[in-house]
């Protein structure tokens, strides 16, 4: 019986089990020497933090084997055991069923991009891992998307890049969660104009030619993250 099919027969309440956390290291990606495993383990830990995007590991029970550190503060820092189960618990039941349907094509090779109505409108994508020499799918990489075009640290990097002021790199901070000029002027208590005129100093600076251009500018940050 492949993994599929014994993921399709288990009930629902076999599927809230808890999970078992996984050390690290023992989804490392080629063998190597168990004296150098714990290093590349905190290698692979270290890279994964830098990037602010939730990505975290399942194996095809649903076992948690790695998570970075977006995911733990977007899931909870205390992320453990049978955390999936529970953030689908906080979700409607069409969510489960359009998790479970992308679960399941996902262990047959195919990505997966889904959107969970329950947790504040993100997407997952779903991406298999099989193993190098099988082929089979023995893993599933989860990757979830921010609520920002960008993080914070690669937004301070391009301010700082182009000389904004710190007036002018909160306001392209709001522009980056979405937020219009008006809406930016009434979070600040400052008037409309003002925003606009550090829109426009912004874009002077940037060299934009318009508000949508500096979005996608910004859009095409890397993700990256302070790492402590």
């Amino acid at each position: 019986m492949n993994e599929r099919t014994r993921y399709a027969e288990q009930p629902a309440e076999q599927h809230a089990e808890p999970f078992r956390v996984r050390n690290l290291a023992l989804v490392a990606p080629r063998p190597v020497q168990k004296r150098a495993l714990g290093v590349q383990a905190t290698l692979i830990q270290k890279m994964f933090d830098a990037v602010d995007y939730a990505v975290m590991l399942i194996d095809t029970t649903g076992e948690l084997l790695f998570s970075n550190v977006a995911a733990r503060e977007l899931v909870g820092a205390d992320m453990g055991p049978g955390f999936v189960q529970q953030v689908l618990n906080d979700c409607p039941p069409e969510d489960y069923r359009a998790w479970q349907r992308a679960v399941l094509d996902c262990l047959a090779g195919q990505r997966q991009l889904l959107q969970l109505k329950g947790c504040q409108q993100r997407m997952l994508a779903l991406t298999p891992v099989s193993d190098e020499g099988s082929g089979r799918v023995d893993m599933i990489m989860l990757s979830i998307s921010r609520l920002s075009i960008c993080s914070k640290e690669a937004l301070a990097s391009f301010a700082a890049m182009y000389r904004l002021t710190r007036s002018e790199r909160d306001v392209l901070s709001a522009l980056a969660l979405g937020l219009s000029a008006e809406q930016i002027a009434v979070n600040r208590a400052v008037t409309e104009a003002t925003v606009r005129t550090h829109i426009k100093n912004t874009l002077h600076k940037t060299g934009q030619s318009s508000l949508r251009r500096l979005q996608a500018q910004i859009a095409q940050l890397p993700p990256i993250r302070a790492v402590s």
